[in-house]
């Protein structure tokens, strides 16, 4: 059962939020499935673990079961939450602290699913970049690319939306892993068509770049 008593819940979760590493492990020695155990907002001990910066705990939570894409009740998983969190030191100081990197590296490793969706259809591939996030984009995108052409909103795929942000970084990325130039929204516009109406020159000559030459 994923709601567990109270008393037990909120002994891990204050747990983790103190970085009381001792106390996280007795705990889920006398019960490993409070390492699953949620608050009624769905939010879990891992999540917990990250908001708090605390990769060792995280680590313990995962090494003991935790399930790295349980989500909250906006289907929202650890590693969405991670890419938010981004977003909001992007929003306010325009770079991130390095540690995010760490985070999303960590729930690589025990395989969170980069294609996963929240209660907007919005993946954490899309997510990365929306917030316009180069690096983290990149170590998901090495992890598993697979995604990389994916429908979003209105037929957008993740160049539609990088192309729209007008991120050139972004934009060469996701080109490197084998973004379709040609991919057509749900409105029949390509990538190069966003690029054109926009009147972004550099945008749009680094996609036409792509193009093959006709001989």
């Amino acid at each position: 059962m994923i709601f567990k008593s109270k008393t037990k819940k909120y002994a891990l979760h204050s747990a983790i939020q103190d970085g009381d590493i001792e106390k996280v492990q007795q705990l889920i020695n006398k019960d490993s499935t409070l390492v699953n155990s949620k608050y009624k907002d769905g939010t879990t001990a891992l999540s917990v673990a990250l908001k708090y910066k605390n990769l060792p705990i995280a680590e313990i939570l995962l090494n003991n079961g935790a399930n790295v894409n349980a989500k909250n009740n906006d289907w929202h998983t650890a590693l969405h939450l991670a890419v938010d969190r981004i977003q909001v030191y992007y929003e306010f100081f325009e770079k991130y602290p390095t540690y995010c990197n760490d985070h999303i590296a960590l729930l690589l490793k025990y395989n969170a699913d980069v294609n996963i969706e929240d209660n907007q259809g919005n993946t954490p591939l899309s997510d990365a970049v929306e917030c316009k996030c180069v690096e983290p984009l990149a170590i998901m995108l090495k992890h598993n690319s697979t995604g990389i052409n994916k429908k979003y909103d209105e037929g957008e795929t993740l160049l539609h939306i990088a192309v729209r942000n007008k991120i050139i970084a972004v934009i060469q990325l996701l080109i490197d892993y084998g973004a379709d130039i040609d991919a057509k929204d749900d409105n029949g516009m390509t990538p190069i068509d966003y690029a054109a109406k926009s009147g972004n020159i550099d945008v749009f000559n680094l996609l036409t770049e792509q193009l093959v030459p006709w001989h």
